[in-house]
């Protein structure tokens, strides 16, 4: 597997593009209500109505803006003219939606609500092709584990400086004698903007163009929902992503409701348990490909859940007894840093997805696949701010007085609708991902290789469940050596008509075993062949009664054996072997193969469940 070569310049502009993308973002999400009802006269209940419903909206637009990104042809790389247009769109469109023109009434406020549905679309344009390109820099596990954590942990950093210091900075950049802050708003709206638009166009011309091998085909929207429905592990992502942003948007809406109850927690505790939070979860990004280093993805899923799940349990039981802060600052410092390390895992579970729909469909689709990200995160937050409503009326909160009838049941209730959603999240994930492990890692070698060739193949013929034939699977199987378990795996074969020559198939056989090891892992051995011998894709099984060292990357003995034979087309051994490395990286799913008690047992299975993949 290739690696990327990811210079420091590129980590660096790549950082700075994430921070100024969240100042502009965190800018209009922090103080657009404030300015639209200070200085426009608009209703602050309108207002909520029009941003909710404009998210919702926006959020179901950015596929089609995916789509729309995935069927670009330029000289360039497809993603930097959108990030470039995006940027300069969310720019102009941000610095007008900060300006208070000279209208009144309907027309000013069709003015504000106008620049604000442009300027969400606009930076869809921009975030979009973004985050896409994540998968570019590589398919190596290091390089996609560091380029999620920069701009992740940036991100942070921008949110943060626009949240504590905006209000500063607004009042230093008023100029007026009246001191009218909206010359401020519109002052640091265009200063945010100029900032942002240079460090996009500076990411943009120091970025690599990476993977020209890259072979994309452009598809219609029809087309688009099938790479999605088909999907299934991207399916699994997003409906993760979902609920983790329903349960930080529960987080962040209800609970600081709690904290400003003077009884509980001063303002100035809440600063410091909000400010602790966040730099948790700014070390944690930096730390993520550290982490990862040290324990697999899949550990550093779960340990992310039980973070959070701490974290939150022990606020439910200390936040209505105790007003303690530095208690509740530990649990909320818990509860970030599983959800930072949450949000990077699928982050970079994104990227998998992109490789995996392209092994899968045969169609590359980067900023689809990523326009669902934006999709999740405004859906959820859309969801958390309808769920927190009806959490804050069941309170019985009275505004500016800043008290709750029934705020004891309230905000318990919250945090355990949170906590339910994350042990959600956590089945999901055991239950329906799968894209973890040195099988998966077999299945993105076997991708580099086919973008080597002449594309991908999907042809019925070459799929696995036409490659399989109970007359060719032996249970029980002796032997010794590897040589004598390959023997009647060949005759097998032969039998079959599938392979013309022994001795032909032999000798290839046994070119490639000099040059690899034919284990992978978990006790499972794929030897492969290909040559002008073999009439047609086909694969012998067969299951040992005593396990062989066939050179595992794990040092595993393998038990289960998987004799790859196809046609000498460059081709067809790569889709076979890439497919049956995901099928066998079903957890529990070799094992159920070992203990089959018929070859048509073994082949029913195997058919069954490569149907995901086929």
């Amino acid at each position: 597997m290739k690696e990327s070569h990811i210079s420091l310049s590129e980590k660096i502009t790549f950082g700075l593009g994430a921070m100024s993308k969240d100042i502009i973002y965190w800018f209009i999400g922090a103080y657009l209500m404030l300015y639209l009802t200070d200085f426009y006269g608009m209703s602050a209940a309108f207002i909520g109505f029009i941003l909710l419903i404009g998210k919702i909206a926006n959020a179901f637009l950015d596929p089609f803006l995916g789509y729309a990104i995935d069927n670009t042809t330029t000289r360039f790389s497809k993603f930097k003219p959108w990030i470039i247009v995006g940027s300069l769109l969310t720019a102009v469109t941000v610095t007008c939606l900060f300006y208070k023109p000279n209208l009144q009434g309907s027309d000013l406020a069709l003015y504000g609500l106008g620049f604000y549905f442009l300027t969400i679309i606009a930076y869809s344009l921009m975030d979009i092709p973004f985050w896409s390109l994540i998968p570019n820099f590589g398919t190596v596990g290091k390089d996609r584990l560091i380029m999620t954590a920069i701009p992740r942990a940036m991100t942070v950093v921008g949110g943060q400086f626009i949240l504590i210091f905006g209000l500063f900075l607004i009042g230093k950049l008023t100029f007026n004698s009246q001191h009218d802050l909206s010359e401020g708003f519109f002052m640091l709206a265009a200063g945010c903007a100029l900032f942002f638009l240079i460090t996009q166009l500076v990411m943009c011309f120091t970025l690599k163009t990476r993977r020209q091998k890259f072979k994309y085909a452009k598809f219609s929207i029809s087309k688009a929902f099938e790479l999605i429905s088909k999907n299934d592990q991207l399916l699994a992502t997003i409906s993760i992503m979902v609920l983790q942003q329903i349960a930080i948007g529960i987080v962040n809406s209800s609970l600081i409701f709690y904290f400003l109850q003077e009884h509980v927690i001063t303002a100035k505790h809440f600063t410091i348990i909000m400010s602790g939070g966040a730099v948790i979860q700014f070390l944690t990004y930096i730390l993520l490909p550290k982490i990862i280093g040290l324990i697999s993805r899949k550990a550093a899923f779960y340990i992310s859940g039980i973070l959070m799940l701490c974290g939150f349990i022990s606020m439910i039981f200390l936040s209505l007894t105790t007003g303690n802060p530095i208690i509740l600052c530990i649990s909320f410092c818990f509860a970030n840093c599983g959800m930072a390390l949450m949000i990077g895992l699928t982050t970079a579970m994104l990227a998998d997805c992109v490789d995996y729909g392209e092994f899968k469909n045969g169609i590359r689709s980067e900023a689809l696949i990523f326009s669902l990200q934006t999709f999740s995160a405004k859906l959820g937050t859309g969801i958390a701010l309808f769920m927190s409503g009806l959490s804050i009326s069941a309170a019985a909160y009275i505004p500016r007085e800043i008290t709750f009838v029934h705020q004891e049941f309230s905000f318990r209730l919250a945090l355990v609708i949170v906590c339910l959603l994350i042990l959600l999240s956590l089945w999901i994930y055991s239950r329906y991902y799968k894209l973890n492990g040195i099988l998966f890692k077999s299945m993105l070698s076997t991708l580099e290789k086919l973008r080597t060739s002449d594309g991908m193949i999907h042809d019925t013929q070459k799929l696995i469940r036409y490659a399989i034939d109970e007359s060719n699977v032996l249970l029980k199987l002796k032997g010794e050596t590897l040589e004598e378990v390959l023997s009647p795996l060949v005759s097998c074969l032969a039998r079959s008509g599938i392979i013309s020559s022994i001795s032909e198939f032999r000798s290839e056989l046994n070119r490639r075993l000099k040059v690899t090891p034919c284990g992978i892992a978990e006790g499972i051995a794929i030897p492969h062949a290909r040559g002008e011998c073999v009439k047609r894709p086909a694969i012998a099984i067969a299951v040992l009664e005593k396990p062989l060292d066939l050179g595992s990357f794990d040092g595993k003995k393998c038990d289960l054996i998987f004799l790859i034979a196809s046609p000498d087309d460059g081709q067809t051994h790569l889709n076979l072997l890439g497919r049956l490395s995901l099928v066998l990286n079903e957890q529990g799913f070799a094992d159920s193969l070992r203990h089959a008690g018929t070859a048509r047992e073994v082949v029913t299975r195997i058919a069954r469940y490569a149907q995901h993949f086929d």
